[in-house]
């Protein structure tokens, strides 16, 4: 599995060590299918990207290692959202992906460090676990012995969403706004 992400984050600060952090996040995430030919050996090769949204919510906490450098671990879940199934045809296969839920809910673990600077923002890189409490879907396969397909052979199988990512993210400087002096 390979894919991309990207998205906004909203932190809101309680203490100076604890943060609660939610967004949303659009994903794409390819998989690739390697089908052997029952009656020709030959390969074959498909992939399919499977589109999804996902709304985390996570505790963080920080530890500071340095004037603007700081240790972040974060704990929470994930709302994953999967707008539609996905299917494809090639000459002598076909596949369908069937959703098991249109949401799905995924614990959240992540681990990295933060560069902070007073006026450029905030620098993140970090490395993040996404695991689903169940499979996001099912997986059937169909390859045709004969064509026209009269004759085919079914592989099921099913997709846990789970993922390890490399996170990159910056965070816009905070603006405070000062009231201006009241003049009766």
């Amino acid at each position: 599995v390979e894919g991309y992400s990207f998205g906004m984050m909203i932190r809101h600060n309680f203490t100076k060590m604890f943060t609660l952090e939610t967004g949303i996040h659009f994903e794409s995430k390819k998989y690739t299918f390697n089908v052997a030919n029952i009656n020709s050996g030959s390969n074959a090769s498909s992939s399919v990207r499977l589109i999804s949204y996902e709304i985390p919510v996570q505790w963080l906490t920080y530890i500071r290692l340095g004037k603007q450098i700081y240790m972040n671990a974060l704990f929470g879940v994930s709302f994953d959202f999967y707008p539609s199934d996905v299917t494809n045809l090639k000459d002598n296969f076909e596949y369908i992906i069937i959703r098991n839920s249109w949401i799905n809910v995924a614990l959240l673990g992540s681990i990295g460090f933060e560069y902070r600077t007073k006026n450029s923002g905030i620098f993140y890189i970090g490395g993040s676990l996404h695991y689903p409490f169940s499979d996001i879907a099912k997986v059937r396969l169909t390859q045709y012995k004969t064509f026209p397909p009269t004759d085919f052979v079914n592989f099921d199988t099913t997709l846990n969403g789970t993922y390890f990512s490399v996170e990159l993210r910056y965070f816009f400087k905070k603006i405070v706004y000062k009231e201006p002096p009241k003049v009766y």
